[in-house]
């Protein structure tokens, strides 16, 4: 499969492919000459002319448009055509290039991740989807910038960041031209935490700034009257301007520490021909223009507030909504994430987090749109044959197998349990004259053991056997699936955990699946399997066919040291019915009760009664099966893998 990423910016467009993710990382894509090219599309003919091609001097290009993605959720006629044309015109220049232009229209190895804010609801992804199809990209996929640049910087690397930073709790902020999107993730967990009206604060904001400060400082009121009211009845001379005002920007911005240790002023003028009193507009920059002119004053697209106070708003947001777990890494990424003062605010906000910028913030999304796309592809894969090994016989076949293990497990903790805690202390009421014969011994014993068995304390034994046994049952399940996921490259969180995590086949994920924090499939097994195996012990007969395991073996030891003592030839009814004296009862020692080999016979009759009958061994599988089954299923239905949609 061939991944292509295509970040389509208000401000600038990048695009990217690879075939082998594995070997080969992301490639830039050159657009109308230009690796980064500039979002502005306009018509020759019939024929969109993208990049620096539409924004050339030249008298045969019409309707010139730029910063249309901004207004994407306004749903205009003319900005919806605006993103089709600027589509169609990168798909014509992909058809030209020699790399691609054989597999490009090719859905059935091409695959497009296309980016898009995290803020856009399912309306605008569907009517972006729909654009991008009419515009003849095949195999169509969204996936929101934020989380493009998360599987950049964990593919990729970020300097003075290990892996495991990443993998642990990370915080991406990437800040395009026209929207700033935050992906939160924590151990391989995506969590959207991007604040309403995000989608209205980015880097193209301030071009548009800097375009209204040139105006408000023409002097004469007629001139800048004059010059507004021509912007006004021609947009395609504003959209010029405004591309002239986003490459000064970036042009201060490369240098801005140079500007802002010089206090220097970078400016350009734009000359505008056969406009009475005006020859034309001036735009600059200086520190102190980006300070009190550009971030600092209220803007109404920005509901009144400035730029500054509005990042500052969303950044305490976001933050209150993480302090549980303060991010490790905070990666700034993005065109502007060159900005200081961007920098800076980031910095003092999250000041227990290593900030890092990214070295080539206007690649990062694109690369890491085909990362997604790669890692969603066989992701889908390693699922659906997932799927295929619940949908099996083989966790049944496995079961089955294991079954006399469980059932000897059970049996042995009870064995112990029942002659300690029942047979015991029903011997002691016999011996201290409690009760008066060896058949009343016998009667309370049998309630004993079942209270005992119904009991929450018989329960919690039953329960720890049975965790035991799925403890290591789970662990066949998983190295089963591991040996699914080795397949795909892959690798896979503890299941004892209650999640599937999916990872690459190097990704550690920790011991997040202790065996005493058994939740999801270990705890509804336990639950299960305990309730059928107790009501089978203590239904119908299988109460006392355990207490005659025991009692006949007991019963006889008493009878063989009675006969020691008051003297041979007593048979056993007799005996049964005796009132043997209380001094008499005092010889017969504990230690006779509780050796190892009646705490086996107990043990081998509770393993008779559970064994015997075929049907409840066979119907106990089929329950542990369908239930390991139904929730795997749902684990995998719930995968912590965010798809792209």
């Amino acid at each position: 499969m061939y991944y292509f990423g295509f970040d389509l910016g208000d401000g600038e467009s990048c695009i990217t492919w690879s075939r082998d993710i594995s070997a080969n990382e992301p490639t830039p894509i050159p657009v109308a000459g230009k690796l980064s090219f500039i979002s502005a599309v306009a018509m020759l003919g019939d024929t969109p002319m993208v990049g620096s091609l539409a924004s050339a001097d030249n008298p045969a290009l019409t309707d010139l448009q730029v910063c249309f993605k901004r207004h994407f959720l306004e749903n205009r006629p003319e900005i919806n055509q605006a993103v089709l044309r600027f589509a169609t015109g990168v798909m014509n220049a992909l058809r030209q290039n020699e790399s691609v232009r054989d597999i490009v229209d090719d859905p059935e190895q091409t695959c497009f991740i296309v980016g898009c804010p995290a803020g856009w609801q399912d309306e605008a992804r569907a009517r972006y989807r729909k654009l991008l199809s009419e515009a003849g990209m095949p195999n169509i996929r969204l996936a929101s910038e934020s989380r493009a640049a998360f599987e950049n910087a964990l593919c990729r690397r970020v300097a003075h960041v290990d892996a495991g930073m990443i993998q642990d709790c990370v915080l991406v902020i990437d800040i395009g031209s026209s929207t700033l999107d935050l992906a939160y993730v924590c151990d391989g967990e995506e969590h959207n935490v991007e604040v309403v009206g995000d989608v209205k604060l980015g880097g193209g904001l301030m071009d548009e700034m800097i375009v209204q400060h040139a105006l408000s400082a023409i002097s004469n009121p007629a001139a800048r009257e004059t010059l507004e009211g021509f912007l006004q009845r021609n947009p395609a001379w504003y959209s010029r301007i405004m591309l002239e005002a986003r490459a000064l920007k970036e042009r201060y911005f490369l240098k801005e520490e140079f500007y802002f240790s010089s206090g220097e002023t970078l400016e350009k003028f734009i000359r505008i021909p056969g406009l009475p009193g005006v020859s034309g507009l001036t735009i600059r920059l200086s520190p102190d223009i980006v300070q009190f002119d550009i971030i600092s004053r209220p803007h109404p697209l920005l509901d009144g507030m400035s730029f500054e106070s509005r990042l500052s708003n969303t950044l305490t947001s976001v933050h209150q909504r993480i302090r549980e777990r303060e991010p490790r890494v905070v990666i700034l990424t993005g065109g502007p994430s060159r900005m200081r003062f961007f920098r800076e605010m980031c910095e003092e906000e999250f000041s227990d987090s290593l900030v890092v910028t990214s070295t080539e913030p206007e690649f990062d999304i694109a690369r890491g749109l085909v990362y997604a796309g790669s890692v969603d592809e066989g992701a889908a894969r390693l699922l659906n044959d997932m799927r295929a090994y619940v949908a099996g016989n083989a966790v049944e076949t496995l079961v089955s197998q294991r079954i006399p293990e469980l059932i000897t497990l059970i049996s042995d903790a009870l064995g112990e349990k029942l002659i300690n805690r029942c047979v015991l202390q029903t011997f002691r009421l016999w011996r201290s004259g409690e009760l008066e014969t060896l058949r009343d011994f016998e009667t309370r014993t049998g309630e004993a053991i079942t209270d005992y068995l119904r009991s929450a304390q018989g329960r919690l034994v039953v329960e720890s056997a049975c965790k035991t046994w799925t403890h290591t049952l789970m662990d066949q399940v998983q190295k089963a699936l591991d040996e699914i996921a080795r397949r795909h490259g892959m690798s896979l969180g503890r299941l004892q955990a209650g999640s599937i995590r999916l990872g690459s086949d190097d990704t550690d994920f920790g011991a997040d699946g202790a065996a005493s924090n058994f939740v999801t499939i270990v705890q509804a097994m336990v639950t299960v399997v305990t309730s059928v195996v107790l009501g089978m012990i203590c239904g119908g007969s299988g109460a006392a066919l355990v207490a005659a395991g025991p009692l006949g073996v007991i019963v006889g030891v008493i009878i063989a040291l009675a006969a020691s003592i008051v003297g041979g030839g007593i048979v056993r009814e007799t005996m049964m019915s005796l009132r043997i004296p209380r001094p008499v009862r005092l010889l017969f020692p504990e230690a006779a009760i509780t050796t190892q080999g009646n705490q086996k016979r107990t043990a081998e009759s509770i393993l008779k009664v559970l064994t015997e009958d075929e049907a409840f061994v066979g119907n106990l599988a089929s329950q542990i099966s369908a239930l390991i089954d139904e929730n795997l299923a749902s684990l995998i239905r719930d995968s912590e893998v965010k798809f792209v949609a």
